[in-house]
């Protein structure tokens, strides 16, 4: 029989993610637990049991004694002595690595560690290396293992074809006149305001004879909106939120595929912490989520015409803080529909987030494949 055992401690990818390596993939993962990690413990063991792999749990008495590891070790291989044995020393703390090496090495069994940047595994015994760990893994179980869950998202896939086209439609007339579609664009977000503006104020965001032109084209091809004298309807809330803005996300979303190696791209994905109290109101909205090898990509969608910088650098610092879900493995863009003052294009920059704003979206496309490749 093929055993893993490894470490509880705070970093659950640190034993979650060799587990989808096919040399490393046991029949029976053990779990060793200290009384201090005993909740990340398990937790630990019912991601793993969530894989479909039989997992067991190890109780660790005394977690600062190295004399008491090496005699917890040695006695539990007293039973598993004709079992094959290989150890995870990434997890845990200091002595409980040091210990499992010394006891397990010292028997002839393999141990390993995992390395984040890049994600491989490095045996101890010989330095030889497995690379591009995680790169298969879905995106609902890489955010398990951050402890977040997923409320709900919708699947590329999943989305209208209509609802694609539209995004596509208003993205070819964004490369022919950025100025005067940007214009429409705003006035569209202004008619369908999830509050809707009184009807004085409207009056600001009328269509021009021109605008009113493209807009019946656009009405024609997508069947999202009427245009009905000078008002915009829609037969839905899913098409009112998407000639809101909503259509930037999908557009980038689609986009997204022509990405080497991009898998489960979804929009409107809403997560909440897995760990939170049951009446606890957390969740957390992006726009966009998608995996791309062992990475996760974020991106924030915005056809905001910004007033003052404060708005736009609110925006960024949520983002910022969404993009810490996956740690150094997490990468984010935030796209604009209108330029960002320099001032918030810098404190993206210290947050390393990736920004796309103003003219520079009507070269989009190129502009998300060339940051995909980056990462």
């Amino acid at each position: 029989m093929k055993i893993l055992l490894c470490l509880a401690g705070e970093h659950l990818p640190a034993n979650t993610l060799p587990l989808e390596s096919p040399n490393i993939r046991p029949d029976v993962v053990y779990v060793a637990v200290t009384k201090g990690k005993k909740e990340r413990g398990l937790e630990l063991i019912e991601q793993i049991k969530a894989m479909g792999i039989k997992t067991e749990c190890l109780d660790v008495p005394n977690e600062n004694s190295l004399h008491d590891m090496n005699m917890l070790f040695e006695n539990w291989l007293l039973t598993h002595d004709t079992d094959n044995i290989i150890v995870n020393i990434t997890g845990g703390n200091k002595i409980m690595s040091l210990a499992a090496y010394q006891v397990f090495s010292g028997f002839g069994f393999r141990c390993f560690y995992q390395t984040l940047q890049p994600n491989q595994l490095v045996w101890l015994d010989d330095e030889s290396v497995i690379s591009n760990i995680g790169e298969k893994i879905k995106l609902d179980r890489y955010l398990a293992q951050y402890q977040f869950k997923v409320k709900t998202k919708i699947e590329l896939a999943e989305v209208p074809q209509t609802h694609k086209q539209y995004a596509h439609i208003i993205f070819k007339e964004l490369k022919k006149n950025y100025d005067s579609t940007c214009k429409i664009i705003s006035k569209l977000n202004a008619h369908t305001a999830k509050k809707p503006l009184p009807q004085e104020e409207l009056k600001r965001f009328s269509f021009l004879p021109e605008e009113e032109l493209f807009l019946q084209h656009l009405s024609h091809e997508t069947d999202i909106f009427k245009l009905k004298g000078k008002a915009i309807t829609t037969d839905s809330e899913n098409d009112r939120q998407l000639v809101n803005g909503g259509w930037l996300e999908v557009l980038c979303a689609d986009l997204m595929r022509v990405m080497e190696s991009v898998r489960d791209i979804s929009v409107s994905v809403e997560i909440y912490k897995s760990t939170q109290r049951a009446k606890a109101s957390t969740n957390q909205e992006l726009d966009v989520m998608a995996m791309l090898k062992q990475k996760l990509l974020i991106a924030e969608c915005k056809t905001v015409n910004w007033k003052n910088t404060d708005d736009s650098s609110q925006a960024i610092y949520k983002l910022s803080a969404l993009s810490d879900i996956g740690g150094l493995n997490t990468k984010a863009t935030f796209i604009s529909l209108y330029n960002l003052s320099d001032a918030t294009k810098t404190r993206a920059a210290e947050h390393n987030i990736h920004i796309i704003c103003g003219k520079g979206i009507i070269s989009l496309d190129t502009q998300l494949l060339n940051w995909g490749k980056s990462i």
